[in-house]
């Protein structure tokens, strides 16, 4: 990776973090740590009227739309040079590859340890615990299932019944890597996006899923088929692919993090 490329990298990624860390602290949350292209945020530790969850379920998407909107610009001016020289040159081509912007929210709750960690040298703020690697295993199956955000039972408890923002809609139940207890996973929906269609898909994928746990893969096929969510691609290849595995309980192990 050559120097411009890497001076074009770190521009979009600190322009990316100088949005959302903004977008975070608004919804009273604080930043734990950064990690490359991954952050670590933090919300319950300011005193707040409204709901922890709600604060950060509401960043995630705060997030995620500063991130569509760079890729937006990005594409734009990719589209210029285009134009204006037919194609970009295998180092611009790089670049244009490097800083897409792909951004994937993971949010769990619970009890953590809160407080400064580090040396004499150099001590940061942030947390330890279990639901904080929980959250990064979350945020990892963000890909798996081609939805923005994955939140934790524990999250969609506390949304449900304190916001009208969001439905929550369950997504699978699966072992995350490192864990041996069967998790149930959900997307939190932004009510502003769901019309008669995105509830007609929501509806034929929730059927399916009830049926993918009884082990009735092929009635749970059927409705996967009559979602055109990307998040229906997932379970119409684990229902295709053969009978249900020996001793299905329902419960899907995931083998990535």
């Amino acid at each position: 990776m050559n120097c411009q490329l890497v001076k074009r990298l770190f521009w979009v990624l600190n322009l990316h973090y100088e949005h959302a860390i903004s977008h975070i602290q608004e919804e009273d949350g604080i930043i734990g740590s950064i990690i490359g292209d991954a952050l670590l945020a933090v919300f319950g530790t300011v005193p707040s009227e409204a709901n922890k969850t709600v604060h950060a379920v509401r960043a995630g998407y705060f997030i995620q739309e500063v991130a569509g909107r760079l890729r937006e610009q990005m594409y734009k001016k990719r589209e210029e040079i285009i134009q204006q020289r037919g194609a970009l040159t295998e180092t611009e081509e790089g670049v244009y590859r490097a800083i897409l912007l792909e951004v994937g929210v993971g949010i769990d709750g619970g009890s953590v340890f809160y407080g400064n960690i580090g040396s004499s040298r150099r001590m940061t703020n942030t947390v330890i615990g279990d639901n904080v690697n929980s959250a990064s295993r979350l945020e990892g199956l963000t890909r798996v299932y081609k939805v923005p955000m994955v939140v934790s039972e524990y999250a969609k408890d506390e949304l449900v019944g304190n916001s009208d923002e969001y439905r929550v809609v369950e997504l699978d139940q699966v072992f995350v890597k490192g864990k041996t207890e069967g998790k149930r996973v959900y997307w939190p929906v932004q009510a502003t996006q769901i019309d008669d269609d995105f509830s007609k898909d929501i509806d034929a994928f929730s059927k399916g899923l009830q049926y993918y746990y009884e082990g009735q893969w092929t009635r749970a096929l059927s409705w996967f088929e009559k979602c055109t969510l990307p998040l229906a691609e997932e379970f119409r290849s684990r229902t295709s692919d053969g009978p249900k595995p020996r001793n299905w309980n329902g419960i899907w192990t995931m083998t990535t993090k």
